[in-house]
């Protein structure tokens, strides 16, 4: 049975994506690996502030 196009077409979109996030990453590697974990340093931060933020707001 063939495959439906929607879901050839979101497989064919997560390749996608997937291929794109991968080569990004590779490239900011290779670029500098000080500035890669500079930018997960600060999507980690903001991460923590957001659930420190949740937090609060629950406790009032």
């Amino acid at each position: 049975m063939a495959a439906s196009p929607h879901t050839l077409s979101s497989r064919l979109l997560t390749g996608c994506v997937g291929g794109c996030v991968w080569y990004l990453e590779r490239r900011t590697i290779q670029d500098s690996p000080h500035k890669f974990l500079h930018l997960l340093r600060n999507v980690n931060k903001q991460w923590i502030t957001f659930q420190h933020f949740s937090f609060l707001k629950r406790m009032l």
